[in-house]
Order: structure tokens, then C-alpha cells, then sequence
């Protein structure tokens, strides 16, 4: 889905950023290479908060708990690590850095994450994962998903709000 589509609710991106430059450390960190359309959502409109409640991260934010998306990544694993071992909760899904892991993107206020699954044997493509008390996989790609919970076509309940709100949170570093 294109960038254009989120002008109507969203505004005009906030930032004309280079998304190769954005990207490079993070992708070379996890060791894969994002989908581009997320990169490129995120790039244009930064570190954000949609309907009050899903916070999406950059990794070019301040680390300095200003939705930097490594922070997030590294506060995510340290959560499920204890978990694991505290409570011996099982998840479904492998998360990052395990082989073939889920990478942390964004989250809600309320602390539901919501996670990019990496392509693999029998799932050929980039889906979306929220957990969100249950674990819920949507086999699209982070922009029309996005875009199908923002407009309503996609009912997911930490999305749902009549009047669609973004506001631009933190800043970006060079």
C-alpha cells in the first residue's frame, strides 16, 4: 500500500527521510532485511501514536525511551526472556533474536505488541503478528494492515476508535 493512502487520516509525511539510511544499522543488527513498506511508513512519518493507542517505533528515534525502535527490541526480549523463565510461558511463535524470530515494531498503550514475522518455508511473505492476550497472525503485509484497522475493515479491538487520531511523538536523530 502506498504512503498516498495514509494522507486522508494521517496528514502529509511528516519526514523526507532517506529509508536506506534510516534502516542499515537495524537491518544489519537483526540480520534481515524490514519489508519495505513498513520502512517506508515509518520513515516518512516517524515515531508515532495512532487512535491513542498503537505507539510505532524508528530506529533513528533518540534511545532515550523516545519510541527507539532498538530500545523497544532489546525491552521486548528481556520480557519474554523472563517470562520464560519465571512463569515457563510458552509462546507460539519464535521472537527475535531465535532463528526465524518475530521482530517487535510497535505496541499498544495498553502493552499488546505487535510484531513483523519473517518469511520462511510455509509462509512464503511478511505477516503481522499481534499479541494481544491471544496470539493472532494477520497474513498481510504492515501497511494494509495499517490501513484495514485504521478505516475499519479489519476489527482489531486495540484499533477500534470512530475518530482516527496520529500524533507525532519524540524526534528523530540525523
Amino acid at each position: 500500500m502506498e504512503i498516498s493512502a495514509f494522507v486522508e487520516f494521517f496528514g502529509p509525511p511528516l519526514y523526507d527521510r532517506s529509508v536506506e539510511r534510516d534502516w542499515e544499522e537495524f537491518e544489519n543488527l537483526v540480520g534481515i532485511q524490514m519489508p519495505s513498506d513498513y520502512k517506508e511508513f515509518v520513515s516518512a512519518y516517524g515515531p508515532c501514536c495512532i487512535n491513542d493507542t498503537l505507539l510505532i517505533f524508528h530506529p533513528a528515534a533518540p534511545r532515550d525511551g523516545s519510541l527507539n525502535l532498538f530500545e523497544e527490541v532489546g525491552n521486548v526480549v528481556d520480557q519474554y526472556r523472563f517470562l520464560r523463565a519465571v512463569q515457563s510461558y510458552e509462546k507460539p511463535y519464535p521472537i527475535y533474536p531465535e532463528p526465524g524470530g518475530c521482530i517487535p515494531v510497535a505496541r499498544t498503550t495498553g502493552g499488546n505488541q505487535v510484531f513483523l514475522k519473517p518469511p520462511s518455508g510455509e509462509a512464503p511473505t511478511w505477516s503481522l503478528v499481534v499479541e494481544m492476550g491471544e496470539w493472532v497472525d494477520f497474513p498481510s503485509d504492515f501497511t494494509y494492515f495499517l490501513y484495514r484497522a485504521t478505516v475499519g475493515d479489519l476489527y482489531v479491538p486495540f484499533m477500534v476508535d470512530l475518530d482516527v487520531s496520529f500524533e507525532a511523538v519524540g524526534r528523530l536523530g540525523d
